[in-house]
């Protein structure tokens, strides 16, 4: 899965439980929109989060950027992949 924006997310969301034609499924898109209450709101944002991390973890764990000591060079700082994960957990 490659998230961009919440919206996508959303979206996504959507077509997973959508039953109709393609032709309609905007309208139902805005419809199921305005149909949320905030606790569907609040869990939406944070399987978003949820989402967005393990794609950030999935990125790292596979990024060619990292050198042979798995560190990635940022001016004269060195942030390892482990300090990065880390990062990412607590956010």
């Amino acid at each position: 899965m490659s998230i961009r924006d919440f919206e996508d997310f959303l979206k996504e969301k959507h077509g997973e439980q959508y039953v109709g034609t393609g032709d309609m499924m905007p309208e139902d898109y805005e419809k199921w929109l305005s149909e949320q209450d905030i606790d569907a709101w609040i869990i939406w944002g944070d399987m978003y989060k949820s989402a967005i991390k393990s794609e950030l973890k999935e990125k790292i764990d596979t990024c060619e950027v990292f050198t042979t000591d798995r560190t990635l060079t940022k001016g004269i700082e060195f942030i390892s992949k482990s300090q990065i994960l880390k990062i990412i957990d607590e956010a």
